[in-house]
């Protein structure tokens, strides 16, 4: 019992002394800020803070007692942490004092004491805001140990350019990196910079003036490395936030300071931007691949660059694609460029697209679309070569469009200033891609409208699909084959007939020269199978024609001196032989195809042309190997009232029924004159080795043209767009 009553005395012993000594200690804690309190609105300061050597007045709550005679003249007292004190004299006015602050005093806050009566807190510090712009350059390359002698300048407000007339280091600028206090550094007023003195190796800071400080020789090879994904490839790169700071003033707001990795040089980056761009390209043209495999598993044959670059209507290039892919490949490199520079080079962040950069890439887009558009409705433009090439970009249908043209030079322009524009700006320094000027912006897009207008306006011109050939041989081909060519008339008809001939007397001694002419007539029609043959066999049908006649006008005359039964007979059997032999040489007169008005040895057929596409003109001008086809050459229309010789439209277009979709040209050889078919035979009278090229020339000088050979495969030229027919020639 006893032990208990003394534990809890003893407890009792301990809150005690414990509750005085924390009352004692809130008392010592609550007593200076009473004092201060009532001390805070003893005097106010004008202004309240100021610079060394700088007159403040000061205008007292309760006016302080003038001195006795003979007394010190009255002060003002500046105290801070450090224990030192600065004194300044202090003319007294009726309640109001004024003082100059020591030329001697640091910047910071400070103690001012006036006698025992009033202390009042009082700022020493530069009249001008304290403020950090930039810095010159904002980085460096961490290799070749440029990261130990670091030098750069500091740009801003508010720099101390003179230090107080005390011995010792001048700390009224601060530098911090990384928010820490750089403490070895040396800093020297404008009259005494030091980064230039080739002796000094230790960090310097040159106050240039209020403006600028010069910072040389400052070691930053001690910051970790904020790449850390780099670290495993020998890369280093990491940011030092440099701010600065005065004694008493809140430090400026940092300011970033690279060091970039070994490879952050303006030829790297642009080969590392032209590299991606590829790259994207080169997945755009994995895609075509694939899609032409697909295709030539199917057995049509497709290019990558028709894909990407060619009107599939005409064949040949586009140049609202051209602007389009232009424009995106340049807005691709710009960007990957400034992406490479901001996140790997500077390690800052995200960069934003400039405003006006989709606005170009939407005017290529609306070129394109609009391109289609017009296309559509007012119809393609001429092919102009068999061959797409460069010149499509500023001709339409083999003839310079203006519109093309103008289009064509402000694209590559436009293009070619913004990539320029782009290499301008360092991997280290660029901050956004120069906005593109709304001048170009207006001059693209008043380009692409007349683009688009001409389109419009233009007409549209002839776009040759298909060229069919019949018959598609050679003449020589023709003339040695084994069947006739179509519209002939086959010989054994008229064969079978003088074979099945009834002859009365065929023993008739008048009668047998007649008899005789009709066997020798059997045997030449039977050899008969080709146009040539029949050609050769008929001058010796005649012979025998006029042999059987004259075998019956000499029987006819024995008849007339002499009428007897046998000379009837013999009178019959001989006329009966001579229209056999009559009707066996027709028949081989049909077959060689003998007309009137023909020159010897002319084709006796007709060579049709027909042509498949789109605005097909009939009063174009036509040429064949780039020797002209004129109407002249062509047969007549029996369709024609008059009779023309013009080319047949055997489907008119839709929308202009003046153009044709297809049409025919029919060359009748056998009434060329001499002139006209030795152009003929170049062309057509034997097989040719090398290929010929059909042209069309509509009347507004819009062209295209298809190539052939004699005979083509399939008797036809492969259509536009490579989906001809297998074996063709294009």
């Amino acid at each position: 019992m006893t032990v208990r009553v003394a534990h809890r005395c003893e407890r009792s012993d301990v809150s005690i002394r414990w509750i005085i000594f924390t009352s004692a200690a809130v008392a010592l804690l609550l007593q200076p800020s009473a004092a201060r309190a009532q001390n805070s609105a003893c005097a106010t300061f004008d202004p309240p803070a100021a610079f060394r050597a700088d007159s403040v007045r000061v205008v007292f709550k309760t006016s302080p007692t003038a001195p006795a005679a003979g007394a010190p003249a009255p002060t003002v007292t500046f105290s801070n942490t450090s224990g030192k004190a600065w004194t300044a004299p202090l003319t007294l006015d009726a309640g109001r004092g004024t003082f100059v602050l020591p030329a001697d005093i640091p910047l910071g806050g400070y103690t001012a004491k006036f006698g025992d009566a009033c202390t009042m807190p009082f700022e020493v510090r530069s009249p001008v805001r304290l403020t950090v712009t930039g810095l010159s350059p904002n980085g460096t390359q961490w290799a070749n140990n440029n990261e130990k002698d670091v030098t750069l300048a500091i740009h801003g407000t508010g720099f101390v350019t003179s230090a107080p007339d005390t011995a010792g280091p001048w700390t009224d600028n601060q530098l911090y990196i990384n928010d820490d206090l750089v403490r070895k550094v040396s800093w020297n007023p404008p009259s005494s910079p030091r980064c230039e003195d080739s002796s000094v190796t230790s960090t310097q800071a040159d106050v240039l003036d209020a403006q600028t400080i010069r910072v040389c020789h400052l070691d930053l090879s001690s910051l970790g490395n904020d790449e850390g994904w780099f670290v495993w490839m020998g890369i280093k790169a990491t940011t030092a936030r440099i701010s600065v700071g005065q004694p008493g003033v809140l430090r400026t707001s940092p300011w970033p300071f690279r060091l970039y990795p070994w490879w952050a040089g303006g030829v790297t980056v642009t080969l590392a931007a032209v590299v991606l761009t590829l790259v994207l390209a080169g997945l755009v043209l994995l895609f075509v691949y694939t899609y032409k495999k697909s295709k030539k598993q199917q057995g049509v044959r497709v290019s990558a660059r028709s894909a990407l670059f060619l009107d599939l209507e005409t064949d040949t290039y586009s140049l609202s694609k051209l602007q389009f892919y232009l424009w995106t490949a340049a807005a691709l490199y710009g960007y990957i460029y400034l992406v490479v520079s901001r996140l790997f080079v500077q390690g800052a962040e995200w960069p934003e697209v400039p405003d006006n950069l989709p606005g170009i890439i939407g005017i290529g887009i609306a070129t394109a679309v609009g391109a289609t558009v017009a296309t559509n409705i007012r119809g393609p433009k001429g092919s102009g070569t068999e061959m797409p090439s460069l010149g499509d970009f500023v001709m339409s249908g083999g003839v310079v469009a203006v519109d093309r043209v103008q289009m064509l030079v402000w694209t590559l322009v436009g293009v070619g200033i913004f990539v320029v524009a782009v290499a301008q700006h360092g991997p280290t320094d660029i901050d956004k891609l120069d906005t593109i000027p709304s001048t170009l912006l207006v001059l693209s897009g008043i380009s692409s409208a007349g683009y688009l207008g001409g389109k419009l306006a233009r007409k549209p011109g002839p776009v040759l699909d298909e060229i069919h050939i019949e018959p598609p041989d050679s003449d020589e081909a023709l003339a040695n084959a084994a069947v006739p060519p179509p519209g002939t008339v086959d010989v054994s008809a008229a064969l079978s007939g003088a074979q099945n001939a009834v002859l009365p007397a065929p023993a008739a001694p008048t009668a047998k020269a007649a008899v005789d002419a009709l066997t020798q007539a059997k045997s030449i029609a039977q050899g008969v199978k080709t146009v040539a043959q029949a050609t050769t066999a008929l001058p010796a049908l005649v012979a025998q024609r006029q042999i059987a006649e004259a075998s019956a006008a000499s029987a006819a005359a024995a008849l007339v001196k002499v009428d007897t039964p046998e000379n009837a007979l013999a009178a019959q059997t001989a006329q009966r032989a001579a229209g056999a032999i009559a009707d066996l040489e027709a028949a081989a007169t049909t077959a060689a195809g003998t007309f009137p008005n023909q020159s010897a040895g002319a084709p006796r057929f007709e060579r049709v042309i027909t042509l498949r596409g789109r605005n097909l003109s009939p009063n174009g001008i036509f040429s064949i190997d780039t020797r002209a086809l004129p109407f002249r050459m062509l047969a007549p229309d029996p369709a024609d009232p008059q009779v023309k010789r013009v080319p047949v439209m055997l489907i008119p277009e839709t929308d202009s029924p003046e153009m044709a979709m297809s049409m025919k040209l029919t060359i009748d050889p056998g009434q060329l004159s001499d002139a006209d078919r030795q152009v003929y035979d170049a062309w057509f009278r034997k097989g040719q080795d090398k290929t010929l090229t059909f042209k069309i020339t509509n009347p507004d000088g819009q062209q295209d043209d298809l190539s052939f050979t004699v005979p083509p495969a399939a008797a036809q030229a492969p259509g536009k767009g490579g989906g001809g027919a297998a074996g063709g020639n294009r």
